[in-house]
């Protein structure tokens, strides 16, 4: 984790959502650039060009048999070929606040790697305040109502036995119950 919005996201996030981000963060760094940036009144408008990997189409089976058939060296065939969409960000650049075109954060709230791309050539450090949705953060729960060692006040051990003992008794009834349930005879 060499890049700052990582150690950070790895401090905020909660571990299984740091995972998605995380890919996001490392898709942002090696497979997003940008294409063009130009500003106009406050806002970089930046086209993020992605590479992506696409299926190939099918090969021709004529190439195939003749590459079986001969003893040269077989070409390899690609299954995949790589291809490049591009993407539209706008960046506030007063506030940090950015918009892209894919629309990842409206839909899952976290931000996409075009963003993230952006955020790295203008170093931001932090993923912004109002990108960090409370749903997703490792303080969701307040420490110091983690650290309570009962929801409604200090725990009662002499309470705490009764409960036990009285959940016991209801279980045994129960069970003694059920044994004793009486069998019904179907008369024809």
């Amino acid at each position: 984790m060499d890049y700052p919005i990582e150690v950070h996201a790895a401090r905020v996030y909660t571990r299984s959502l740091f995972v998605r981000v995380q890919k996001e963060i490392i898709a942002g760094s090696w497979l997003c650039s940008i294409k063009t940036k130009s500003s106009d009144e406050g806002f970089d408008i930046c086209i993020i060009k992605e590479e992506i990997v696409v299926p190939a189409s099918m090969p021709d089976p004529d190439k195939i048999n003749k590459a079986e058939d001969s003893d040269n060296d077989v070409e390899e065939i690609n299954l995949y070929e790589k291809a490049t969409r591009e993407y539209k960000v706008l960046h506030n650049t007063s506030d940090d606040s950015v918009v892209c075109c894919c629309q990842l954060f409206v839909r899952c709230g976290i931000l996409c790697r075009h963003v993230i791309c952006v955020f790295k050539n203008c170093n931001v450090q932090k993923i912004p305040n109002q990108y960090l949705l409370r749903r997703w953060l490792r303080d969701l729960i307040p420490p110091g109502l983690r650290r309570k060692k009962n929801r409604y006040g200090e725990k009662n051990e002499n309470v705490a036995n009764l409960v036990v003992q009285a959940t016991s008794l209801v279980d045994d009834c129960c069970q003694i119950l059920r044994n004793d349930e009486p069998r019904k005879n179907i008369e024809d």
